[in-house]
């Protein structure tokens, strides 16, 4: 009798193999579903902090335009003084060729995130992000 209570109390601890291999195989599944999804999530973000230097480039090419009333000869320092910080992941590319070449009435740029899938395109004359 005391052999069949050892026996029993022995059974009754811990996890069978099979059911380790299902909570594994179940984790395994939720890993593979996830993986993409956060490179997606973390490819938008890229695209986000392009999108929002440009955005930045703009509001201080504006605060620059009303006390120069002029774009042209507008240099990365004279933007820093009107809050301008530049991301070192982003790329903004000054058309035609840096921000000393823009226009005295209408600039544009590209922004572009090392990580990120897609380029952004600022035309003031047009109106601003196309």
């Amino acid at each position: 009798m005391i052999k069949e209570n050892m026996k029993t109390a022995f059974r009754e601890k811990g996890f069978t193999l099979i059911e380790l291999l299902v909570v594994v195989a179940i984790i395994g599944i939720l890993v593979a579903i996830a993986i993409p999804q956060y490179a997606g999530y973390k490819k938008q973000a890229a695209d986000s902090r392009a999108q929002s230097q440009l955005r930045n480039l703009a509001a201080s090419m504006e605060a620059n335009f009303v006390s120069a009333q002029t774009y042209k000869g507008v240099t990365e320092a004279s933007l820093s003084t009107k809050g301008y910080r530049i991301d070192s992941n982003v790329t903004i590319t000054m058309e035609p060729s840096g921000y000393s070449a823009a226009s005295t009435t209408a600039w544009s740029a590209s922004a572009y995130h090392a990580r990120g899938a897609q380029t952004f395109y600022w035309d003031s004359a047009k109106g601003g992000l196309q």
